[in-house]
């Protein structure tokens, strides 16, 4: 593991971006970019793993938190804690700061950019009603409207094909390391309570209906006990990350670090 600084600052609260299910950053750098100065801004990743191909099997998202735990803990000594996750390193997040709480850890933010929570946790009855309510409608549509517009079948295909690939030009350990993470994401449950805030960045095109989500939040308020604001921004799960469409991101995350370092 390697803890590298993104953006320079002397706030009394830390922000540490969690690396992604290939174990990178890289997704992060606009994003601190946009922020700005004046933010003490940090990001984690797998540097032993992704960039000399050693990757270490994590068998859950709880075991890769607490395999994180010793570095992290020497290097952040005191003040608060703000962990900001994006996709799957939003429940990375969640878990971490869960973890970090039991230590006695002040985290006053979880920041979760565009995911919901692994559909793993929500009871028979919910993922029934998710599925007669989105799904089923859903599915309806598309196969209709793919049975009647051929130009539409071949662009759902391609997005189809490039949603379930966007990893696979990985060299091939780094693929297989990927789906694990990706495998243990799906099988995660959230145990326990964090009270604390999460701020929720969804982007304004919504989440797949193939997903459970539940409610405004998605559901995380429900799972975790925390309190939750939400954000809508613009673009899709990738653009809303890249310039310009992650100053929207950056600027409430800018307001939110400034509350976190005067302890609201």
């Amino acid at each position: 593991m390697d803890i590298v600084r993104l953006q320079d600052g002397d706030s009394r609260a830390s922000a540490y971006c969690l690396p992604t299910a290939t174990g990178a950053i890289d997704i992060y750098f606009e994003l601190a970019k946009a922020i700005g100065p004046g933010h003490l801004i940090y990001g984690i990743q797998f540097a032993d793993r992704v960039q000399t191909g050693k990757f270490k099997e994590f068998s859950s998202l709880q075991e890769m938190a607490t395999a994180m735990l010793p570095e992290f803990l020497a290097h952040h000594r005191d003040g608060p804690i703000c962990l900001i996750g994006y996709s799957f390193a939003a429940s990375l997040a969640i878990e971490l700061a869960r973890q970090l709480i039991g230590l006695g850890k002040s985290v006053p933010l979880v920041v979760i950019i565009d995911r919901e929570p692994p559909s793993a946790p929500f009871t028979p009855f919910v993922r029934v009603k998710h599925f007669i309510k989105y799904v089923f409608p859903w599915v309806i549509k598309v196969a209709t409207r793919a049975v009647t517009d051929t130009h539409y079948r071949f662009l759902y295909y391609n997005k189809m094909v490039h949603r379930t690939s966007w990893y696979k030009d990985l060299p091939q350990d780094h693929q297989d390391y990927t789906k694990r993470n990706l495998a243990a994401l799906r099988n995660y449950r959230f145990e326990g309570v964090y009270r604390n805030k999460i701020l929720l960045f969804r982007s304004d095109h919504g989440a797949h209906p193939l997903r459970c989500i539940q409610g405004k939040d998605y559901g995380w308020g429900h799972i975790t006990g925390a309190s939750v604001d939400v954000v809508n921004v613009p673009g899709w799960h990738f653009s809303m990350m890249q310039s310009p469409k992650v100053v929207h991101i950056a600027n409430a995350l800018r307001l939110a670090l400034s509350d976190c370092q005067l302890g609201r």
